[in-house]
């Protein structure tokens, strides 16, 4: 699935398309309206099915663009750029449904974006390319606890007051910087700020 690109006819209802894919993949019609039906109701498209695709939001287009490609239930989907140009809501809701969807059917989803919320939230590995080669194949778990040396401590005393600090774990242990924020005064709460997986990433690319 192509973010920019639809496999949907823009004049047609939903219903017609994912008909229509459905004789191109020669689902038999009762699989193709079981499965449909389990569709409709995880990406809560059914309001949707008799509209014309062309009257759709992005975000509602973009359910209807995965549920066609999950129509034939393929063992891999690929799926690129899929939340590009949603609302923070609705990128939330695509995350959630892929998901479940990788859970409940074992599903191994290959995703391509700029966007590294969707990497961080939906995958548990990641594959960085520069110039058209692997420079990194992680899991995110370790791509997150590896590279990033950044980290700001947010302090806050017994009197209210909050202090923020910045350290790199290159230069001072963190066991170091707490022990040394802990001895200067009472601490009431204290909060480490990883970098987001955006940052990790830009950090990556610039060595």
């Amino acid at each position: 699935m192509f973010g920019q690109r639809s496999q949907l006819w823009q004049h047609l209802s939903p219903i017609k398309s994912f008909e229509l894919l459905a004789a191109v993949y020669n689902i038999p019609d009762s699989t193709f309206r079981k499965r449909l039906k389990d569709l409709v109701k995880i990406f809560e498209i059914d309001e949707l099915m008799d509209r014309p695709v062309r009257t759709f939001s992005l975000g509602e287009r973009m359910r209807c663009e995965i549920v066609a490609s999950l129509l034939h239930n393929p063992k891999v989907l690929f799926l690129d750029e899929p939340t590009i140009g949603l609302d923070v809501v609705a990128k939330a809701k695509i995350r959630q449904v892929l998901k479940d969807m990788n859970k409940r059917e074992d599903t191994t989803i290959i995703l391509t974006s700029h966007d590294a919320g969707d990497i961080e939230d939906v995958c548990t590995r990641a594959i960085i390319i520069n110039h058209g080669k692997i420079v990194i194949d992680e899991s995110i778990q370790k791509l997150k606890s590896t590279y990033p040396s950044k980290k700001v401590i947010t302090a806050t005393t017994a009197k209210g007051q909050v202090s923020r600090f910045e350290i790199d774990t290159r230069d001072v242990s963190l066991q170091k910087a707490l022990g040394e924020i802990i001895e200067k005064e009472a601490i009431a709460d204290i909060s480490i700020e990883e970098p987001s997986m955006e940052e990790i990433i830009r950090d990556i690319y610039s060595k």
